[in-house]
């Protein structure tokens, strides 16, 4: 296939817009990635954002249980990220695109795995026929396994069962995340939820089922990779504040961008045989060789102390945050960890390693720079929910209100109704252009 990684001084690497219209750090990437995204968004309108959501999702399940951090305690690269974003706006195709090389491996696993459900079938006839006649029959043959690593439709006794055959790890790679969220408490109330922190905790977990009884995973690791429009995804947030689950995804929310025409070039075939190339060696790099063969990095010493500075820096913003932010916060104290890990693991084999390298100095810069962005992208996802609840409140205040009213009645209905203190009051008196104010104390509503 000629070579597999290009060098840092190859001329298609070297045409990286000066002009940065986008909010995602991409410089957090080695050079070879962050041209394969910026012509997927130059050549096919792809959004920044969103191509490297994909790359994220597919090298974190990419390492799945094959490699551990160990810093104060051990952490795996298992993540969720979520793109938020309304629709036409490429969500799906660069999912798409970026996970193509691990679905053609996933075809292959298929069709071996067809092979030998044929064969079994063959030989587990075989096999009853001699135990009933009594003759010769050897052990019993054992069904094959369907090797996998995504899973897009599922119950969470399937999603059980398909991860204690893959005990490598899977991703929920979900066009339409609301399919993901949409699961929780069908079968059991909050069983659900409770099982998605254990995933994304790469905790040990026990599932009972009926029909298959108890399935033992000692360390899951389930990432989740999804698109969701706004809308939709209020709910989700408001339902599952509560338990820390919505603080422990990594959101991709780009309001600036707006709708394009359509392309006149086709993407560079280089630029999409070099991912593959580059996905290709990623793969090699983490074999798994069970549970009891998980490698182990570490941080350089330096590159530590950097993310220490960091973690002392953000303790004393959330002692001065709201509980919005202490809640993302802390979960940020994991995932940067996570991040670092994808991050060392793209620069490692962008650099023609065959292993990934300790965390060096350079990678836990990036990782603080990606993880801070995260920070300010969840702040704005919660926004939504946010902003949505003020609207909701002031509506039912309005509907309560006389035709004629002044500041005191104002003031009385907000806080008998528990809708804001006396102070939000005054700026919804203030900014409501559905009320007109007729002296100092005195409005009239101008919309019924």
């Amino acid at each position: 296939m000629g070579k597999t990684i290009a060098d840092l001084n190859d001329v298609i690497w070297t045409d990286l817009p000066e002009d940065k219209n986008f909010e995602f750090p991409i410089e957090v990437f080695p050079v070879q990635i962050q041209s394969i995204i910026t012509d997927y968004n130059r050549y096919i309108h792809y959004p920044i954002e969103f191509t490297s959501a994909s790359i994220l999702a597919i090298t974190s399940v990419t390492i799945g249980n094959t490699t551990v951090l160990k810093h104060l305690w051990n952490t795996t690269a298992v993540l969720a990220f979520i793109m938020v974003q309304d629709r036409g706006f490429k969500k799906s195709h660069p999912m798409r695109d970026i996970f193509q090389p691990l679905f053609d491996k996933e075809e292959r696993w298929t069709n071996e795995y067809n092979i030998q459900l044929e064969k079994y079938r063959h030989e587990i006839e075989e096999y009853k026929t001699a135990k009933r006649l009594k003759q010769e029959h050897g052990e019993e043959p054992k069904a094959p396994i369907s090797k996998r690593i995504t899973v897009q439709r599922f119950t969470p006794e399937a999603l059980v069962k398909i991860h204690y055959n893959n005990p490598r790890g899977l991703i929920v790679w979900s066009d339409e995340a609301k399919e993901w969220f949409g699961t929780f408490n069908q079968y059991n109330k909050g069983a659900e939820e409770q099982m998605w922190i254990v995933f994304l905790n790469g905790g040990r977990f026990l599932g009972d089922t009926i029909k298959n009884g108890n399935y033992h995973l000692p360390k899951t690791f389930v990432s989740i990779l999804g698109g969701i429009q706004p809308d939709e995804f209020k709910s989700f947030i408001k339902e599952n504040t509560m338990n820390g689950l919505v603080d422990r995804i990594c959101y991709f929310y780009p309001k600036y961008l707006k709708k394009q025409e359509w392309p006149t070039e086709e993407m560079p075939q280089h630029s999409i045989d070099q991912w593959v190339n580059i996905y290709d060696s990623l793969y090699n790099m983490f074999p798994f060789n069970g549970l009891e063969n998980i490698q182990t990095i570490k941080y350089q010493k330096e590159a530590f102390e950097e993310v220490r500075k960091w973690q002392k820096n953000l303790l004393l913003l959330q002692n001065k945050g709201d509980k919005i932010f202490e809640g993302v916060a802390a979960k940020a104290e994991t995932n940067i960890h996570r991040l670092a890990m994808i991050l060392q693991a793209l620069h490692s084999v962008c650099n023609g390693k065959t292993r990934i390298s300790n965390i060096t100095v350079e990678v836990a810069k990036k990782a603080i720079t990606l993880q801070n962005y995260f920070i300010q992208e969840a702040l704005k996802v919660f926004d939504l929910v946010r902003n949505h609840d003020t609207v909701k409140l002031i509506n039912i205040w309005y509907t309560l209100l006389p035709d004629n009213f002044n500041t005191k009645q104002a003031v009385d209905i907000a806080l008998k109704n528990k809708l804001c203190k006396e102070r939000t009051v005054f700026n919804w008196l203030e900014k409501d252009e559905r009320i007109l104010k007729e002296s100092s104390n005195n409005y009239k509503k101008i919309v019924k």
